[in-house]
């Protein structure tokens, strides 16, 4: 019983530390996207205002003024397609970050299904339950620290291995750790 307490209050620090980190990371994120962004607009009102420079300059006839403004103005666009490439670079981190979120929600269900055998007991349907909720995370380390616990269940005497059940928790949340990580 004291067993199945200290599991759960673990999962729960856990959790609550990859909560934690999900929502740091997110915001992160968010507020690199936003200034890459607005350093993107700054640098196209930019360039429009050299631009306009530049015809002003062509009007006016003066050649050495139009020279130099031209050469700022590829060196804004040269720094334009920095910041744009930054910003393609911050989208993509942003996307494999929910990418690699979605996935956490199956595997936190996984979790809960053992917690819920675990506070039943010992039984066939318990069993029956976490198999597909370990199958669809499709983590071979994980599977096959469900296959040990599995054989550690002894359902005739209604009792079990904690540490093999552990184990497959511990492998479950060591694969969100991972997620995080990518």
């Amino acid at each position: 019983m004291q067993q199945n307490k200290l599991l759960i209050i673990i999962i729960v620090i856990v959790l609550s530390v990859v909560s934690g980190y999900f929502f740091w990371q997110n915001s992160t994120a968010r507020s690199k996207l936003a200034a890459v962004n607005k350093q993107i607009l700054d640098l196209k009102e930019t360039n429009f205002k050299v631009e306009s420079e530049l015809i002003l300059l062509k009007s006016s006839d003066l050649a050495k003024d139009l020279e130099l403004t031209q050469f700022k103005l590829k060196t804004v666009e040269r720094d334009l397609l920095v910041f744009q490439k930054e910003a393609v670079s911050f989208k993509t981190e942003l996307e494999n970050l929910r990418s690699s979120l979605s996935k956490i929600p199956l595997h936190l269900d996984a979790i809960d299904t053992i917690e819920r055998m675990v506070g039943e007991g010992p039984s066939q349907l318990g069993i029956d339950r976490v198999n597909p909720k370990i199958s669809v995370l499709k983590d071979s380390t994980i599977s096959a620290a469900w296959e040990n616990a599995r054989r550690g269940i002894d359902l005739i005497n209604r009792s079990w291995s904690g540490q093999l059940i552990a184990d497959t928790t511990i492998a479950i949340t060591r694969n969100i750790r991972n997620l995080i990580a990518q």
